[in-house]
């Protein structure tokens, strides 16, 4: 008889795990102009929408991701397309209607109290680009 256990397959909303960056999305909002960053996770792609004016929230992704913005001269333009294929930590949740949303984030060798957490209501509002 081959057994699994259930609890392996079932998200823990505690637990850290790996999303790597497979595709970003450059678009035109309402309110401006927006990146989608698509990652893929353990149970799915879930995307985190960044308001290209939002400096707090693409500074705390692009620091997850490995890049930390104060050790850059300021006239250097960043090519997001080449952070691809990176990995981070995340925490995930299931939102309101059922979409996987990431709740917090940070860079896969730091410390759980380095984590920035992105589980207000802007991250839990249905993605605009779906």
């Amino acid at each position: 008889m081959m057994k699994i256990k259930v609890s392996d397959y079932q998200l823990d909303e505690k637990a850290l795990y790996r999303a790597q960056l497979v595709d970003i999305e450059a678009k035109d909002g309402d309110y401006g102009a927006y990146f989608r960053f698509l990652f893929s996770t353990p149970f799915g792609q879930t995307s985190l929408i960044v308001n290209a004016r939002s400096t707090g929230k693409m500074r705390a992704l692009l620091g997850a991701l490995g890049i930390d913005i104060d050790q850059l001269a300021p006239e250097t333009e960043l090519d997001l397309t080449e952070l691809i294929g990176r990995e981070i930590l995340v925490r995930l949740q299931y939102d309101s209607e059922g979409y996987l949303r990431i709740a917090q984030m940070t860079r896969l060798e730091s410390t759980s109290s380095e984590t920035e957490d992105f589980s207000d209501l802007d991250q839990l509002k249905r993605d605009p680009f779906a």
